[in-house]
């Protein structure tokens, strides 16, 4: 649908990190997660950052006992959302000896999730995908809050064209049908 809808759009994914000097680059809209991009763009929240702690019941060893997980952690997130908090809020404590293993992108953290080799955190929207397509069980009912949000910031100089009015209101729309 939105190639369709916008076809002079020119998409991209990217894990980019924003600096302390601002975003740089010859991007017109960016979609983020954590600190603004800076100088130049004007930004809205388009909704809150909620995760999900995900494991595999096919693990050799038991990743969680009662309310404590044992690991191991694979922990793919920034300091934004220590593990402790994450699992207090679930009503879960963590093992002291719990291992940590440090992963790249959230994406690996879960694949190595689905194959039993400990839990990760994803964001709501991807855990409950993984979790409906049988890769992984969640970690107890809730989700987990972050302080950050979902964002989408135009640079200043492009707010005005009516592509961008025409984007925006269809990507709240896209969010709003999907909960």
């Amino acid at each position: 649908e939105f190639r369709r809808r916008f076809p002079d759009f020119q998409v991209d994914s990217t894990s980019l990190t924003i600096s302390e000097g601002g975003m740089r680059g010859d991007f017109d809209i960016l979609i983020g997660i954590g600190p603004y991009p800076g100088e130049g763009w004007e930004y809205e929240d388009l909704m809150p950052f909620t995760l999900k702690a995900v494991y595999s019941a096919q693990s050799e060893t038991p990743i969680v006992s009662g309310d404590i997980v044992l690991g191991p952690i694979l922990n793919a997130s920034t300091n934004s959302m220590p593990w402790e908090n994450a699992l207090r809020s679930l009503g879960y404590t963590m093992a002291p000896t719990a291992r940590q293993v440090r992963f790249d992108s959230v994406l690996t953290a879960c694949h190595a999730a689905a194959r039993g080799k400990g839990i990760a955190l994803a964001p709501t929207w991807f855990a409950d995908k993984l979790v409906a397509q049988g890769e992984v069980l969640p970690l107890g009912d809730g989700v987990i809050r972050s302080d950050l949000s979902y964002w989408i910031a135009v640079r200043k100089s492009r707010k005005l064209q009516s592509t961008y009015g025409r984007f925006r209101r269809w990507l709240n729309s896209a969010i709003e049908r999907t909960g």
